[in-house]
């Protein structure tokens, strides 16, 4: 399951490397000595690989394990290992030698006065399915809904993978509507 920001909102979070990238293009260009323009060049790359990091903001879910994408590190962590997801957005979990980690979502961050309400709901639903994703990876059968159908999620170490947008692999469809068809 991937989960991302939307489009206008990852065009957003890499406008952070873009337009520092153009200022360093611009005075790269009328730079007059080596260093100056080399010292230019070198934070065009930079500013662009923050730009590219920017609009890949989010999160993979995959059968045992989540990948982080953040501005600045990508982070995998073992579903078996997560103790929750926060509200702040945040995956809380356990390193392998016992210490608590945090590793923000910030591909998920809301602001209240700085974003339109859709873009707010998109995040706090990304959220959500990501708690989902989390709370099946520790075992036992949930009912999950999914655009209206209900399924019976199966959840074991070899079973209960959930797929791409909704696809359900493991489950045990309940969806009577179509019995007779």
């Amino acid at each position: 399951m991937e989960l991302s920001p939307s489009a206008l909102n990852r065009l957003a979070n890499s406008s952070l490397g873009i337009l520092p990238a153009v200022v360093g293009i611009a005075y790269a260009a009328q730079a007059d000595g080596g260093v100056p323009r080399l010292a230019a060049g070198l934070s065009v790359i930079g500013f662009v690989v923050l730009a590219v990091r920017g609009y890949r903001l989010g999160t993979t879910c995959e059968h045992t394990r989540i990948t982080v994408r953040g501005y600045l590190r990508t982070r995998v962590i073992d579903r078996e290992r997560i103790t929750e997801i926060t509200d702040f957005p945040a995956v809380r979990w356990t390193a392998r030698n016992g210490r608590r980690r945090w590793t923000p979502l910030v591909a998920f961050m809301t602001d209240p006065g700085g974003e339109s309400s859709a873009t707010r709901l998109h995040k706090e639903r990304a959220v959500g399915r990501l708690r989902e994703w989390a709370r099946r990876g520790r075992g036992g059968q949930e009912r999950v809904e999914t655009g209206g159908r209900r399924t019976i999620q199966a959840h074991s170490v070899c079973h209960g993978r959930a797929g791409t947008d909704g696809e359900q692999r493991g489950a045990v469809d309940t969806d009577t509507s179509r019995l007779g068809r």
